[in-house]
């Protein structure tokens, strides 16, 4: 797919532009809707990813790249992220939320 994003590289990070083997890292949430329009433009050229990913900035020369977040482990409870005043977190599996379908939580029973 064209818009996939690269694999984190962890500590190898490599700068294509000067060649520096070391970055810093950004975790970025995924944005939706009129939201997305305002995501800050990519200094390379474009605009960053709506979806969630590592912003990685080179320690000498400030060049930025997106890479892809590592997988969720097998274990890791999938459970959309968003908890209530309450402290009841979401029961709809992560990334539903819109206008039709919005944040559910368990009864107060």
């Amino acid at each position: 797919m064209a818009n996939e994003l690269p694999e984190y590289t962890g500590d190898l990070a490599y700068c294509q532009p000067c060649g520096w083997s070391d970055a810093f890292t950004e975790y970025v949430p995924a944005i939706t809707g009129i939201a997305a329009l305002s995501r800050v433009i990519n200094p390379a050229g474009g605009s960053w990813p709506t979806v969630v990913f590592l912003k990685r900035t080179c320690e000498r020369c400030g060049f930025q790249w997106a890479e892809a977040p590592l997988p969720p482990r097998e274990d890791e409870d999938r459970r959309c992220d968003v908890y209530a005043m309450s402290g009841a977190r979401c029961t709809e599996p992560p990334g539903h939320f819109s206008r039709v379908s919005p944040h559910r939580f368990p009864d107060r029973g």
